[in-house]
């Protein structure tokens, strides 16, 4: 005797299924509603990087006239000035602007696509299972 859904249990599914369907249909609405918007927002924000990034690179290029602008009046002291107190502490000055830490930001923004569902659909999987087994 094969093993086989009822009536019951065939009405059943369909009904699972058609609320699948619907729920499937409704979550890729609503998928292609955030990727719209997200590509949206993400626009001002890529551009706010790109701008803070710049300003960056112009903190950068001033820290390294500074340290070079340093080196260059502390190489040209006398080495008993460049050994003592004034020396040490004008080096320690340049160290610390030399090791300051500005550096460029990244951000990690949704992917350019946005979010996509997977083929994956539990639908046509439910009903796609035999009704009866095979004897």
């Amino acid at each position: 005797m094969p093993f086989k859904l009822t009536k019951q249990d065939l009405a059943r599914r369909a009904a699972i299924i058609s609320d699948l369907r619907e729920a499937y249909t409704t979550l890729e609405a609503a998928v292609a509603e955030y990727n719209e918007k997200i590509a949206a927002l993400a626009e001002p924000v890529t551009q706010a990087l790109a701008d803070y990034n710049e300003a960056v690179a112009a903190a950068q290029g001033f820290r390294e006239d500074i340290v070079s602008q340093a080196d260059e009046d502390i190489s040209s002291k006398s080495e008993k000035w460049q050994e003592g107190e004034k020396g040490s502490a004008a080096s320690e000055w340049k160290d610390e602007w030399e090791s300051a830490d500005i550096e460029e930001l990244s951000l990690d923004l949704p992917a350019e696509d946005g979010i996509s569902l997977d083929d994956a659909d539990a639908a046509d999987t439910l009903e796609g299972l035999a009704e009866e087994s095979a004897s």
